[in-house]
């Protein structure tokens, strides 16, 4: 536990020092030192990266591509067919409101108005029309 509470303070200590403007230089130094004694460790890393995860994994990546794509497009065609309903139901409501007032003056229909919500859309979404919109 102490062991563990020196090494935080001794991570505070160098995060806080590393922003000191004195020793920019220092850290510089101590990264490039870094990097060169690391550099027999990442270049094994990479090696078995390469040689052993990135096939296995690409292969399955490869195998599930074609229904991964699919889904997708799936996907952004509902959303595409919610947006353009919504955005539908919104316009149609909008005009009727305004020719309502036009020839019914002072008589907004908002029952109307209430029923357009029913339509699940997301958060953002709605929001945008809503602006959009003016309220």
């Amino acid at each position: 536990m102490i062991k563990n509470l020196i090494i935080i303070i001794a991570i505070i200590g160098i995060v806080f020092l590393s922003q000191q403007p004195k020793f920019a230089v220092l850290g510089q130094n101590a990264y490039t030192w870094v990097e060169k004694k690391a550099d027999p460790y990442t270049s094994k890393i990479n090696d078995v990266l390469e040689d052993k995860i990135y096939p296995v994994v690409g292969g399955e990546v490869d195998k599930r591509k074609e229904i991964i794509n699919q889904e997708i497009n799936t996907q952004i065609e509902a959303q595409k067919e919610k947006i353009s309903e919504t955005l539908a139901e919104k316009i149609k409501n909008y005009l009727t409101n305004v020719v309502g007032s036009i020839f019914f003056p002072g008589k907004v229909d908002q029952k109307q108005n209430n029923n357009s919500s029913i339509v699940n859309i997301s958060p953002e979404l709605q929001k945008c029309i809503d602006t959009c919109k003016g309220n």
